[in-house]
């Protein structure tokens, strides 16, 4: 990578750490909620001569974990402070109790290949799979269409990330899909951390609060 492309990004990421979209929050819709989701701590252990130059970004997938119906698929800037771990405390969004998060890291270089559009079509699709893929939980065991919480964990992480993976594609940024997660909301405090390696190597951990 070019040193110029490499300022490039530096001076985009600066940009994106100062200016943040936070999504608009509103009371939460049931008893259900249990508080905010943030993005807590991001660490990074790629080890090269380019460390905090990346502008990282996270597209969140929230489903509801009693109805099959989607919380929310939101997209949220992360600063960075580094340089080894920092804590950048990005809100997310409301959460339920019992919900599993899917989250999708991704490196932004010269510009930001996922526009509302894409983020809607991501939504949208992440609804339907999420929504077909609750249903077979509930389906008799015995059935062929029946389908474990493993595999509607690993299928979810993986629809997310190749919906990312497609709207970037498409983009003149070359922004960097750099793997998908996931993290169980069991109460108030810390989650579980992530880890992204596809590209890089970073753990994010989420908290509620």
């Amino acid at each position: 990578m070019s040193k110029i492309r490499l300022l490039r990004r530096g001076i985009i990421g600066a940009l994106a750490g100062a200016v943040i979209a936070i999504p608009l929050l509103s009371a939460p819709a049931s008893a259900t909620e249990i508080g905010i989701l943030r993005i807590k701590q991001v660490t990074r252990y790629a080890l090269d001569d380019n460390f905090g130059l990346d502008s990282l970004y996270a597209v969140t997938f929230i489903g509801d974990p009693n109805s099959g119906a989607v919380t929310s698929t939101t997209k949220v800037f992360i600063p960075y402070s580094g340089p080894n771990t920092w804590n950048p405390n990005v809100t997310i969004g409301y959460v339920p109790a019992g919900a599993i998060t899917f989250t999708a890291l991704v490196e932004e270089d010269a510009a930001n290949d996922l526009s509302g559009s894409d983020l809607a079509n991501i939504r949208s699709s992440m609804a339907f799979w999420y929504s077909a893929d609750f249903a077979r939980m509930a389906a008799p065991v015995s059935s062929a269409n029946h389908m474990t919480r493993d595999q509607m964990i690993a299928h979810m992480r993986e629809v997310l990330r190749s919906q990312v993976i497609a709207a970037t594609e498409s983009g003149v940024g070359g922004d960097d899909v750099l793997g998908g997660s996931y993290a169980t909301v069991s109460g108030v405090g810390l989650l579980s951390p992530m880890r992204f390696n596809d590209g890089g190597d970073y753990v994010i951990t989420l908290g509620v609060d």
